[in-house]
């Protein structure tokens, strides 16, 4: 018997976000656990080299409709030659892919995680990808997404939460700065539904009460120049700094005394905890699972998704007192412990195990 299992993590993202963040995290967690592990990821995404230059063992792979079933063939030949005990999908092209190669592999067990939340699914799909019995495991990484994937079709006893996580190592106020100019940030895929132009329409009010403040906005997508008009027709195109892909995600952090997720669907918010463990306050939509990290009025602000007037006072609010802003710090510094990167390494670990019965797992 061997001492323990092999994993394979597959995700196929093609860009670097939260979610590959995520993935990169627990293979690099595994490893330093002393598990096999080796991550599936297309061969032009962003994640297989960042993966490469951390020395984490690879396999390419893609997914297309049309070639879903070869490149599924391709995978169950590198998961019964590397004798793969767990196949962990970490997106949605990755379960579906997963599915079929679980069935097409015995003794394999499967492990999917949901990070959205989506309408419910149509009857095929809550038949082949959440209830016809293919995944062993599903992981939300909140409540809000359990719930979610329950409408789906997945059933109760097949569902554990573990929340996504942050490594406080990299993560913190270390080499924070502060000015006397307010600054607000956000981080996402400039996309109708991210809500950047929910964010710029609260600025318009706040700029009607006060002037000494900037936006500092990270990310790339198809209305970036939609929104930078809409900067321009409110008059603040100088206060608002287009900032496009961001690698150093920790230092944009640390330049800011609020941080703003404005989506209109999260399934958690991982970005907040990000925030609020560099020093930015973190101000969330109320949707999905973010109120599972804010507690409002407490350690950071909700509003509705709709209600922009809201968050400008929120912004007011925050931008004339410093010292409440270092009163709520304190406070989500307190619940960082519960999104800390061993904990959740830790409880995919105890997931694997009572999967793959008889291992022994080292801590």
């Amino acid at each position: 018997m061997r001492d323990m299992p092999s994993i394979m993590l597959l995700d196929l993202g093609r860009e670097f976000r939260g979610g590959q963040r995520q993935t990169l995290a627990l293979a690099e967690g595994l490893m330093s656990r002393n598990c096999n592990v080796i991550l599936a990821c297309r061969g032009d995404a962003p994640l297989r080299e960042r993966a490469c230059s951390r020395g984490v063992p690879l396999f390419e792979t893609r997914y297309s409709l049309a070639g879903i079933f070869p490149e599924a063939l391709s995978l169950v030949n590198r998961v019964e030659e590397g004798a793969i005990d767990i196949l962990h999908a970490s997106d949605s092209h990755s379960h579906t892919l997963a599915v079929i190669v679980k069935r097409m592999t015995a003794g394999l067990n499967l492990v999917v995680t949901a990070r959205t939340v989506f309408s419910s699914s149509g009857w095929f799909s809550r038949r082949f990808k959440y209830g016809g019995g293919g995944v062993d495991r599903f992981v939300a990484i909140s409540r809000a997404v359990k719930n979610n994937l329950v409408s789906r079709g997945a059933g109760h006893e097949k569902i554990e939460i573990i929340p996504s996580c942050i490594d406080r190592a990299i993560f913190n106020q270390n080499g924070r700065t502060e000015t006397d100019r307010f600054t607000i940030g956000t981080a996402c895929a400039l996309e109708k539904n991210k809500g950047v132009g929910q964010i710029l329409k609260s600025l318009k009010l706040l700029n009607k009460v006060k002037t000494d403040w900037m936006c500092r906005i990270a990310g790339t997508g198809p209305d970036r120049e939609i929104l930078a008009k809409q900067a321009s027709s409110s008059g603040f195109a100088d206060k608002v700094e287009f900032c496009g892909f961001v690698d150093d995600m920790p230092g944009f952090y640390r330049g800011l005394d609020a941080y703003i997720l404005a989506s209109r669907s999260e399934g958690l918010g991982s970005s907040l905890i990000e925030a609020g463990a560099c020093g930015a306050v973190p101000v969330g939509a109320d949707v999905g699972g973010v109120s599972e990290v804010i507690d409002d009025g407490i350690d950071g602000y909700l509003f509705e998704y709709s209600d922009v007037g809201r968050l400008s006072q929120i912004l007011y609010n925050l931008s004339d007192n410093r010292d409440e802003r270092k009163k709520m710090l304190s406070r989500f510094e307190n619940k960082l412990e519960k999104f800390d990167i061993n904990i959740m390494v830790s409880s995919y670990l105890d997931l694997y195990q009572k999967l793959t019965r008889g291992f022994n797992y080292g801590r």
